[in-house]
């Protein structure tokens, strides 16, 4: 008979700190005043993920990764737009010429 590990249940502090929950909730209320964001911080602290969750969540919010010009970022801003409008979620990452 194998014995396996006990489970460990996560804590609300540990849930709310890898969900982001704080930070989520400012994003969602900002977007509710209709109010234009912008997220930054340091390398590998999570921005995308919560951008990207966010997103998710709001029916008018697109989300364009980096991009390096202004033409590139108007031609993602029209790929995001064009698949919203479809009624789908798509994830666009920044186009290579």
């Amino acid at each position: 008979m194998a014995l396996l590990a006990p489970q460990h249940v996560p804590t609300p502090q540990y849930v709310a700190a890898i969900e982001r929950l704080e930070e989520m909730g400012r994003l969602q209320d900002q977007a509710r005043r209709r109010k234009s964001m912008l997220v930054f911080g340091p390398e590998g602290v999570g921005k995308t993920r919560l951008v990207e969750s966010f997103v998710k969540t709001q029916s008018l919010a697109l989300y364009v990764n980096q991009t390096g010009s202004p033409r590139d970022l108007m031609l993602a801003l029209w790929r995001a737009s064009a698949a919203q409008a479809s009624g789908s979620y798509v994830y666009l990452p920044p186009q290579n010429h």
